[in-house]
């Protein structure tokens, strides 16, 4: 399934499906082989650890009659196959030493606490009560594996033990903020309040950063970093520094990266890895950086952009697995770049999707038979606003598809088969539908510009070709006012509109024109990441 933007209420049916939580990862050799050797004999013979504490000590009078399996370990039944050391042969060297091991680990131990709570973003069960199940060793497990390697992380959920004499001063913090958040609703809760003072607190501490966020545990970290990011403001600069000061001093690693996975909100049905939230902050910072460079040579130079969505948003939804295989797969199908077409979907989203597109977007959708009139679909009849998430106008796909079949570029009977395809109207502002009139146009610009299908673009001509989507090719494209054929073919304005910006900028690289330089971070990221 895929992922819903928190302010995206409107158009809800573009992200209909959320991917799952990762699964139990392959065994690897940066897993710790002595915790895992434990938590695999804790799991094998658990029913011998939920009954130790009566076998060894006895049932009291009451105990007589509740007394028994009830499918939960306690540090009591932990102490008491210590206490045995298997002198009287119920227990074996390696239980013991399972045991012992726990025992002296409280971290481990209160890892393994609630290490199977409900990720549902402030649940009860996250608080530790002591009573371990055979869920919470499983997880644990699991969580062996996907942190095997880590610096700061070792499970998804909250790492605090039962003993608050024991806690550390990052712990104390961890659950002070947990409190904060339980049970509420997210407008309600104060625990964002808390860990933005709380990183503020100790921003250039990345030690004291480190164990507060593994007391508070992937799941949590991630989620109160996602909404401190994309609130903006201080939030967002509070949040920014404390990763800045954890990135230089390496505490994040690949598996802390790939392995935590957070909420974007309590409703929500899947996870999202910290890296993707990472990656898209980078994005957002970039991008902000081009935008500052692009208002020294003045507004004439500046692209007109939205604001409804943001990279956090765009890189989440294009990276969504589900999103991910319907572009890959359609780019496949016209012969273009995956890279190309997705990095396409992210500018429309950042750049070009404002609050009147939403808007018409679902009604587009949600509009009774005949309201939306066929001629919106008519060359040079009317054009009509662009549907979907791509925001693809009629007379351009319309343009692309006869394009296409003009030149008999590979994939050209696919694209006026969807032309013409009966409920096309209907749906066109669907997820895949919107992708599918994307990459009709962007085919046929691509062809335009080199008279073929490249398998491979750089990530400047990729951003080039959708400035090129953005605004047209002047004398081509209806409506084109953007690039002429021939800027478009040597991917930068003319000399002079090119050479005024250059000056003002001190960035050579302006004479791409406003809407690719912008754009190209996307595309540059999503060259890599897509392969």
């Amino acid at each position: 399934m895929t992922y819903i933007p928190p302010s995206a209420d409107a158009t809800r049916t573009y992200w209909q499906h959320m991917p799952q939580d990762p699964g139990i990862p392959e065994p690897t050799d940066a897993a710790d082989p002595e915790l895992q050797r434990h938590l695999t004999t804790l799991k094998n013979d658990f029913k011998k650890y939920d009954t130790a504490n009566e076998d060894v000590n006895g049932s009291s009078f009451l105990g007589r009659f509740f007394d028994g399996p009830d499918g939960r370990v306690s540090a009591d039944d932990l102490k008491a196959v210590v206490k045995d050391g298997g002198k009287s042969g119920d227990f074996t060297p390696a239980q013991v030493e399972a045991a012992r091991y726990f025992l002296d680990h409280p971290e481990a131990l209160a890892h393994l606490d609630t290490a199977a709570a409900p990720r549902n973003g402030g649940s009860h069960w996250e608080r530790p009560d002591g009573l371990v199940g055979l869920r919470d060793v499983d997880a644990a497990l699991q969580d062996t594996q996907t942190f095997a390697g880590g610096h700061t992380f070792i499970s998804q959920m909250p790492v605090i033990p039962v003993n608050e004499s024991s806690w550390t001063p990052q712990q104390k913090a961890a659950a002070v903020t947990l409190a904060a958040g339980q049970g509420l609703d997210p407008e309600q809760r104060a625990d964002q309040q808390m860990f933005l003072n709380t990183l503020e607190a100790h921003k250039d501490d990345a030690a004291w950063l480190q164990g507060y966020l593994r007391a508070l545990g992937g799941a949590r970290s991630g989620e109160l970093l996602y909404r401190s990011l994309t609130a903006g403001g201080r939030d967002q600069a509070t949040a920014r520094a404390a990763l800045k000061t954890l990135k230089a001093n390496q505490s994040l690693s690949e598996s802390d990266l790939t392995g935590a996975v957070f909420k974007t909100s309590p409703a929500s049905k899947s996870s999202v890895p910290l890296k993707t939230l990472i990656a898209a902050d980078e994005l957002q910072q970039t991008i902000e950086a081009r935008r500052t460079t692009l208002s020294q040579a003045g507004p004439d130079s500046m692209p007109v952009d939205t604001s409804t969505y943001s990279s956090y948003d765009a890189l989440l939804t294009v990276l969504h697995p589900d999103n991910a295989k319907v572009i890959s797969e359609t780019a496949t199908r016209y012969g273009i770049p995956p890279a190309l077409l997705s990095g396409t979907v992210a500018s429309e989203m950042d750049f070009d999707h404002a609050p009147k597109d939403k808007l018409h977007d679902g009604l587009w959708r949600h509009a009774p038979d005949g309201l939306i009139p066929d001629s919106v679909w008519t060359a040079g009849e009317k054009v009509g606003p662009g549907a979907g998430i791509t925001s693809v106008h009629a007379d351009t796909l319309k343009w692309a598809v006869d394009y296409m079949k003009e030149h008999q570029v590979p994939g050209a009977a696919e694209a006026q088969a969807f032309w013409d395809a009966e409920g096309r109207l209907a749906n066109a502002a669907d997820f895949p539908q919107s992708v599918e009139a994307a990459a009709i146009v962007l085919a046929a610009l691509t062809h335009l510009r080199t008279g073929s299908l490249p398998s491979d673009m750089s990530p400047q001509d990729m951003a080039v070709t959708w400035g090129a989507f953005r605004t047209g090719v002047i004398g081509h494209t209806p409506g084109g006012k953007g690039y002429t054929l021939e800027e478009f073919r040597a991917g930068q304005r003319t000399a002079d509109d090119a050479n005024k910006v250059v000056t003002a900028t001190g960035d050579e690289h302006t004479r791409i024109g406003g809407n690719a330089y912008q754009s190209e971070p996307y595309f540059q990221y999503l060259d890599g990441a897509l392969g």
